[in-house]
């Protein structure tokens, strides 16, 4: 069973590669597409602390609903079809925890090292 299936494959190796490839390619823009989201979800929520020094009313958990509601509504349209039923509202709330966690870290001492 196993030759026949190593036969197979060596038969079909431009095919093979092709497959395989095309999954590479399809896991290299996933990531791309995640960094991009990552970076995007950053940038609001250094607004978003902006628009809170301002408006007193807006703090702590208001800013976050207020960048995971703008990353939903504004964001996620923009990524490919198949990705947008994996990018939830979960998913976004708890990047952005953990997004403001690092930079939380980083400004504590210059490192990310878990200090705070």
């Amino acid at each position: 069973m196993e030759d026949k299936i190593i036969l197979c494959l060596a038969q079909h190796k431009d095919l093979v590669l092709l497959v395989v490839m095309l999954f590479l390619g399809l896991l290299f823009y996933k990531n791309m597409t995640l960094n991009w989201l990552e970076e995007q979800i950053s940038l609001l929520m250094l607004s978003s602390e902006k628009i809170g020094r301002k408006d007193i009313a807006l703090k702590g958990e208001a800013l976050m609903e207020m960048v995971v509601m703008a990353t939903i509504n504004l964001l996620v349209p923009r990524l490919p079809f198949w990705l947008r039923p994996l990018v939830t509202e979960e998913y976004v709330r708890r990047l952005a925890q953990l997004l403001h966690d690092k930079a939380k870290d980083y400004i504590d001492d210059g490192k990310i090292n878990h200090s705070t």
